[in-house]
């Protein structure tokens, strides 16, 4: 895999809080694509965006991060699995990273999540 390319050049309070979450995660699991609960979808950013575009012929996109393009691609929530047998039997290890608690319960601007 990749060399995992995050945005330690950028200042985290320019970061949302749920992509300064993806980045702790991603630093945790840096072997694994990281698929990480956004809404209804699972999406991966930078390097994992890629692999997981080319692997499950997917589309792939971007966002931006603090004034940085960050690759992006993502998967509906309901295909998980899915798309989870697609990239073990390509060999990928992958880390999902899912919504456990909504914001609105946890009292701060984020959801808990856990891998």
């Amino acid at each position: 895999m990749d060399t995992i390319q995050l945005t330690d050049s950028l200042d985290a309070a320019q970061l949302t809080a749920s992509y300064r979450q993806y980045e702790t995660y991603k630093r945790q699991y840096p072997d694994a694509i990281l698929l990480f609960q956004v809404g209804q979808f699972f999406e991966a950013f930078h390097a994992d965006a890629v692999a997981l575009a080319k692997i499950c012929g997917i589309a792939i996109t971007s966002r931006n991060k603090a004034g940085e393009t960050v690759p992006l691609s993502g998967i509906p929530a309901d295909r998980l699995d899915h798309y989870l047998q697609v990239l073990v039997r390509a060999g990928k290890r992958v880390a999902v990273c899912e919504k456990f608690m909504p914001k609105h319960t946890t009292g701060v601007n984020w959801a808990a999540r856990k891998v």
